[in-house]
């Protein structure tokens, strides 16, 4: 398996990812680009700056996601109710979903496309 991010890469001070939710955002980020149509080899290298920020915020979510109810801070009595992880799945979620809708070819392969759209002008 290709490697484009790295446990290293991971800063989140709440999470414990570990080599395993890496593995998950490097697929993560190999099915991404097979749904735009980028062969693995055509990922530059070193990988682009969004494409390592997808696949680590893929893993930051996977080990939220799977972490999910065991946060023993919660309470009861209402001081502090909800889950930190699932406060952490919603974070993560959220920005992977904006961090799709923005990605694009050029983002894993650096090239842009050749050609592009021509406005014609007409003076009246």
């Amino acid at each position: 398996m290709t490697e484009y991010i790295f446990l290293d890469d991971i800063k989140d001070e709440v999470l414990k990812c570990t080599q395993n939710d890496v593995d998950e955002g490097n697929n993560y980020i190999a099915r991404m680009a097979f749904r735009l149509g980028v062969s693995a080899a055509d990922i530059v290298v070193p990988t682009p700056i969004i494409i390592k920020r997808m696949g680590v915020i893929y893993a930051c979510y996977n080990r939220a996601l799977n972490t999910v109810g065991t946060d023993p801070t919660v309470t009861i009595d209402g001081s502090r109710s909800e889950d930190i992880y699932n406060i952490k799945r919603k974070t993560y979620l959220d920005e992977l979903r904006r961090l799709e809708n923005e990605v694009t070819v050029e983002d894993f392969t650096g090239r842009r496309k050749a050609g592009g759209g021509a406005i014609n002008l007409l003076r009246t």
